[in-house]
């Protein structure tokens, strides 16, 4: 073996302890196989060299395959502490729906009246969202302390939301609550996104899916808890223990701290440059409009997908009163868990499949399946109808949201910072909840607001597009 006579390894600023080592590690390991003995003609940095357990991973392909296959484990293990902040988000979002009529009737209000708690929740979640992004990006390396504080936080608020005997306090404790929630999911999101960052696509879809699997299952532990509680409020308390309980998981693993930026353009530092900073400098000009449209998109496509979520019940419910559709209130909730079903399997399923597809071949699926499954709720208006559209909107939107993020990590990175903003942008979604809840007394405008939205998230997707390329990397996409 070779003296480490190299220049001193110098690790990339902000990139994870060990990070370069395991890289280097991986790439010698595969070289041993490929040429068995040149491998100590190799000059390792004296960094490697000191130490012996890494060393032994060079030169022993059996050795690297037992760190490999234990770091595995334990990332599997990380994704999957992250998923249950997921899952307490999506418990809190999916019983919003199925509570709605039980908070108006307990506060004695009306329903477009009690529609204003919307702009407290995209008020908190903006607040959690950028809250959590700054103390990510000032408190490097303890990420997993923020991501638990902000779900005792949104348990918190959420545990106030039955006792609440007027609009203000319950304003105030959907508030609290959703200062949580925003820092749930910038916090889970982000870390998520720099553990992963070559291609965070699987993981962020299976942390995604949690949320998916939440709202699922909170309007079916509404209909158990029913012959025990006629008000669906109650059940806020069992589910903000459930996310106490479940978040704290995260606390066991040391926390990731945000890795190098992608790299630049071919053209940075090329002759024509005077230097290299010039070639950044122009990468970081070109892209300067890439963090606004993606917040602008994920506003849309979450708006898009928490509406219908949200009002499912209410459409069902308006044109049953009108005569137009003979659903009782028991399918009606079903058909609302198909939906959250449906869109929770599909970002199981592209898990699998953003392994080898790129995001924008991804979210081109997605559109499609979006615009033909509104095209079949309004146009077939019969229970039939509504059960197709609403497990094909579920599946098209699936995957929108960790597309959109790995799309732009892939381009720039991302920071704790520009993560809060993403976040941000989920957050503020509710102001579209706010607008449909003033025009919820008519089930057509219901439909045709959750439409329009979805309109507007596809539009701004083929704007990035049309200014940043369809293809996006490949460079972080592994083909088989």
């Amino acid at each position: 073996m070779g003296t480490a006579t190299s220049k001193p390894y110098t690790p990339v600023r902000g990139m994870p302890p060990g990070e370069d080592v395991v890289s280097e590690v991986e790439l010698l390991g595969r070289y041993r196989r490929s040429c068995e003995g040149f491998i100590d003609k190799v000059v390792l940095p004296a960094e490697l060299v000191a130490d012996e357990v890494l060393l032994k991973a060079c030169l022993d392909p059996d050795v690297a395959k037992t760190h490999e296959d234990g770091e595995h484990v334990e990332n599997n293990l990380l994704t999957l502490c992250y998923s249950f902040g997921f899952i307490g988000i999506g418990l809190m979002v999916g019983l919003i729906g199925p509570a709605l009529p039980d908070l108006a009737r307990h506060l004695d209000v009306e329903m477009s009246t009690l529609g204003v708690i919307f702009l407290a929740r995209g008020t908190g979640g903006l607040t959690g969202s950028m809250m959590s992004g700054q103390f990510l990006d000032r408190l490097p390396g303890r990420g997993h302390i923020v991501l638990f504080l902000s779900a005792l936080i949104m348990a918190l608020g959420a545990g106030l939301i039955p006792v609440c005997t007027s609009t203000i306090q319950l304003l105030g404790a959907v508030f609290l609550m959703d200062t949580g929630l925003g820092g749930v999911g910038c916090s889970g999101n982000t870390l998520c996104t720099w553990e992963y960052h070559r291609n965070p696509a699987p993981h962020l879809n299976l942390l995604n899916g949690a949320f998916g699997a939440g709202a699922l299952l909170a309007p079916l532990i509404v209909e158990m808890v029913r012959p025990w509680s006629a008000d669906a409020s109650h059940c806020f308390w069992l589910m903000a223990a459930m996310t106490c309980c479940l978040s704290s998981a995260v606390l066991i693993f040391p926390s990731p701290v945000q890795p190098p930026s992608p790299e630049q353009p071919a053209d940075a530092g090329m002759p024509f440059k005077s230097d290299s900073s010039q070639g950044a400098t122009g990468h970081a000009t070109r892209y300067k409009y890439l963090l606004p449209f993606t917040t602008l998109f994920v506003l849309f496509i979450v708006g898009a997908e928490i509406d219908f979520g949200v009002f499912l019940v209410t459409y069902i419910d308006r044109k049953s009163k009108s005569g137009a559709l003979q659903v009782s209130q028991r399918e009606a909730n079903f058909m609302n868990s198909g939906f959250w079903l449906s869109f929770t399997w599909g970002r199981l399923a592209l898990s699998a499949l953003s392994r080898f597809a790129s995001p924008a071949a991804i979210l081109a699926i997605e559109f499609v399946l979006m615009v033909t499954a509104l095209g079949t709720v309004l146009i077939i208006q019969t229970p039939v109808g509504l059960w197709i559209g609403s497990i094909m909107y579920g599946m098209g939107l699936s995957g929108c949201y960790a597309a959109a993020i790995t799309q732009m990590q892939q381009k720039i990175g991302l920071s704790g910072t520009a993560g809060g903003w993403i976040s941000a942008g989920a957050s503020a979604a509710t102001i579209f909840q706010l607008l449909t809840a003033q025009v919820a007394d008519n089930a057509d405008n219901i439909m045709h607001s959750i439409a329009t939205v979805a309109a507007m998230s596809i539009s701004t997707m083929v704007i990035i597009w049309l200014l940043y390329g369809w293809k996006g990397s490949n460079n972080h996409v592994r083909r088989g």
